[in-house]
């Protein structure tokens, strides 16, 4: 936490999941789109700060550039780190899940969220 990205990413989370649940119970009419079964979903979902502040939380922290060190992305590799030891890039990247088929989704490897730790 002694980085100004990680304190931003964090602030702007809980500042975001206080805010925004507020002001969507103060003016629920500014959400209608029309389809009341989306209404609902969009009223409970933007009224729930976990969500809010955790959705936010995770965009922000995977989308704001960093030194590795104060991401969630040490210990990522670059495909072309990978080349040729796919074994050791399968131990460090793999899903958390146990899938057996990493190589049919290679996108994966590439997400912070999903690499084994």
């Amino acid at each position: 936490m002694n980085s100004s990205r990680n304190l931003f990413v964090f602030g702007f989370s809980i500042y975001c999941g206080l805010a925004i649940p507020n002001w969507v119970n103060k003016n629920p009419e500014k959400l209608q789109t029309g389809i009341l079964q989306l209404d609902q979903v969009i009223q409970v979902l933007l009224t729930t700060g976990m969500f809010v502040g955790g959705f936010l939380g995770f965009v922000l922290d995977n989308t704001i550039p960093g030194k590795a060190a104060g991401t969630s992305q040490l210990g990522l590799w670059t495909s072309e780190q990978c080349q040729g030891s796919w074994s050791f890039c399968q131990a460090v990247h793999g899903t958390p899940w146990g899938w057996s088929q990493d190589k049919a989704w290679p996108t994966l490897v590439s997400l912070s969220c999903c690499r084994k730790t």
